[in-house]
């Protein structure tokens, strides 16, 4: 007769508590002597749980996103300008040093501690400012001014992606001073932003007048921007997350897709769990599409709000087992 260790390689385990990190123990079978029964580590569907509110409620937010899902950073936003600066630790926002200018619909890129923010409205901001954590100096300016703009990389190594009145142009920035990059092939202004200075997406948004919510995506190999495999659904003013293979997309516009959040796995994308909360001009950011943020954004003039959503794409829960 067969038994579990021929089966599996390896006997079930008795332990006085469920392991630590689910995560490392996916299909595994323990006896938890605690309470007399059998478990199994089970991974689900991604889901978002709500996290803790802004301080401060606002839209606009800049776009690119700084830090990650546990250690972000919400930078600036409109209704009216809103200087406000907070850092997330996983729970809870504190508000820290405001920008130098107040901008809306600006860039931004880098870690809670190292950030540059770039661009914005009101117009088509010059302006660049980079965070070390304590306060804001600003830097070079931008070449081009523009809004609706997004960001993506670091602070050493950042780039600044459309945005009007130019909405396919791009720069690169070394820590220092800002350089033209090779230009877009589509529009992606109020478009959203993933990864590095040298392997980024350029995704959604729209290009000329009828103003369209886009699908489009296009992929940055440091050199030349080429297309990339197209979202489900068209987005606007959207929150981004993750990198170049493994990237999301939520929230945003149009009014009839708030809740669409969307999963990049380097192939193609994927409709996953919606949002419980959807706004238009919140911020996002996450490391991959499988820990992202989505916060503040408006739900329709002129409601701000301050709320925080939180993706988990793989949760994994202690199941136990029965015999039926």
């Amino acid at each position: 007769m067969a038994t579990y260790k021929g089966i599996q390689g390896y006997s079930v385990q008795k332990l006085s508590e469920d392991p630590t990190s689910l995560g490392d123990v996916v299909g595994q079978l323990w006896y938890n002597s605690s309470v007399g029964k059998f478990k199994i580590s089970v991974q689900g569907a991604g889901a978002w749980a709500a996290g803790g509110n802004l301080n401060t409620a606002r839209r606009g937010i800049a776009v690119g996103g700084a830090g990650t899902r546990d250690t972000a950073l919400s930078v600036s936003g409109d209704s009216p300008s809103k200087p406000n600066v907070e850092e997330y630790d996983g729970t809870s926002w504190t508000e820290v040093a405001d920008v130098l200018t107040a901008r809306a619909n600006a860039g931004t890129a880098g870690t809670q501690t190292a950030a540059v923010f770039m661009g914005g409205n009101p117009a088509s901001s010059l302006i660049s400012e980079t965070w070390d954590g304590t306060s804001w100096t600003e830097t070079n300016d931008i070449n081009t001014g523009r809004l609706e703009c997004a960001g993506t990389g670091i602070i050493t190594a950042a780039l600044l992606i459309s945005g009007g009145p130019s909405p396919l142009y791009v720069e690169s920035y070394d820590g220092t001073s800002w350089s033209e990059g090779n230009d877009l092939t589509v529009a992606h202004r109020t478009g959203t932003s993933a990864g590095t200075q040298t392997a980024a997406l350029a995704v959604g948004g729209y290009a000329a007048p009828p103003y369209t919510a886009g699908t489009a995506v296009e992929l940055w190999n440091g050199t030349s921007w080429t297309a990339n495999p197209a979202m489900n659904a068209g987005k606007t003013s959207a929150g981004g997350a993750g990198t170049s293979t493994s990237a999301m997309a939520f929230a945003g516009g149009p009014p009839s897709l708030p809740l669409l959040t969307e999963s990049f796995d380097g192939t193609s994308w994927t409709e996953v769990a919606d949002l419980t909360t959807g706004t238009n001009l919140g911020g996002g950011v996450g490391a991959n599409n499988t820990a992202a943020l989505y916060f503040g954004g408006n739900v329709g003039p002129p409601t701000d709000v301050k709320t925080t959503s939180e993706w988990d794409g793989t949760p994994v829960t202690a199941k136990v087992v029965t015999v039926s």
